[in-house]
């Protein structure tokens, strides 16, 4: 997967979603601050653009630095409508101890009259930021039945998914989209240490 990243910013140097992409995926290999510095470069190519902000935010929330991640998540927010990203600024909030925002997305998102605004991924996004076990899993089953294709968009790898590695649910679900469950059931999902 590294190797695709790194192609498609050959290919396209100038792509802050490429070199965004390529810094996420150096941070879950354990080269936090390569990472950062591709996750610095996509943001001088395009401030605003969701992708690298939102990689940036993890990034230096799981390296310990919170009030960098506070600045980024606050940029991914103003810089996004009613999206996905947006979704998952409400999601990391809630990681970082903000889980207010969180859950009003989630009560909104619910009342909508577009039903399809609201997938079983994105609740599922949003519970998982909340660590809300029960209802995570009840999302992402549904996810899973409905054949949303979550675990391409959504990397089992992820730290946010920590918390529900050890439920036979987890493994359940891993199963059933024909991937190794030994891998991604492992406390660090297959991430390097």
């Amino acid at each position: 997967m590294h190797s695709r990243s790194s192609s498609a910013r050959q290919l396209d140097p100038y792509s802050a979603v490429a070199s965004g992409w390529t810094g996420h995926l150096l941070d879950l290999l354990g080269r936090s601050g390569e990472g950062i510095r591709e996750l610095r470069r996509a943001l001088e190519i395009d401030s605003t653009n969701p992708v690298p902000l939102h990689m940036m935010t993890e990034a230096q929330y799981y390296s310990g630095n919170r009030a960098e991640a506070k600045r980024y998540v606050d940029a991914l927010t103003r810089n996004v409508g009613l999206n996905v990203w947006n979704i998952s600024a409400a999601a990391l909030r809630a990681e970082m101890g903000e889980p207010t925002r969180a859950r009003q997305m989630l009560r909104a998102l619910e009342t909508q009259t577009h039903p399809d605004r609201l997938t079983a991924l994105r609740r599922a996004t949003l519970l998982a930021g909340l660590a809300d076990t029960t209802r995570f899993f009840d999302a992402l089953e549904r996810a899973t039945a409905e054949r949303e294709p979550w675990p391409t968009w959504y990397s089992l790898s992820e730290r946010r998914l920590d918390f529900a590695r050890r439920s036979p649910r987890f493994a359940a679900i891993v199963r059933q989209v024909g991937l190794d469950d030994r891998i991604f059931t492992s406390p660090n999902g297959g991430r390097s240490r």
